[in-house]
């Protein structure tokens, strides 16, 4: 949030409910006033409403690359149970692990990008925690950014899983 004047008045009803859970996010989050805590939610919210659009679109590709799979994947086996040749079908087989590769590759590329937008949308969330928190939890396992393109899956997930673990923290009990 910017350093700038806050000479706007804005009144608002809310539920009683609604008033304790925001004091109990603002003192979670060590924030000294609800007003603070109302720009900050906003603020927060605004944000991931501007990523929502980005993590549409890659959930489509992702749609997209499912059905595009599935296509590959029943014209092949089709292929292979029609074949009466057994090399034939060896080649159809090879070609099925080339496809199976390929598909892998584009479902792990679609992944990351959802992962990727999906933590930009949480960042604000999690901005409020302490820098030495984050930073064990991002590069738990030794990570950098320029270790990106050689991370392998299991590393990704267990990083995913320590940042999700820091957000699910800042959840009230009722919240999932």
């Amino acid at each position: 949030m910017t350093a700038d004047l806050k000479n706007v008045r804005f009144q608002m009803m809310m539920s009683e409910a609604e008033a304790e859970a925001i004091d109990a996010w603002a003192s979670e989050n060590k924030l000294r006033s609800k007003a603070e805590a109302m720009r900050r939610l906003c603020d927060i919210g605004m944000s991931a409403a501007t990523k929502a659009d980005s993590l549409e679109l890659e959930r489509l590709r992702l749609q997209s690359v499912k059905r595009k799979a599935a296509r590959r994947i029943t014209g092949l086996k089709k292929r292979i149970s029609d074949s009466p040749d057994d090399a034939e079908r060896l080649k159809l087989l090879y070609r099925g692990l080339d496809a199976l590769t390929d598909i892998v590759g584009e479902l792990v590329e679609c992944s990351s990008d959802i992962a990727t937008i999906s933590l930009r949308m949480t960042g604000p969330a999690v901005a409020n925690r302490s820098q030495e928190e984050i930073e064990a939890a991002i590069y738990q396992s030794g990570w950098t950014p320029s270790d990106a393109e050689t991370e392998s899956d299991e590393e990704l997930r267990a990083r995913l899983t320590a940042v999700k673990n820091l957000v699910d923290r800042g959840k009230q009990p009722d919240d999932s």
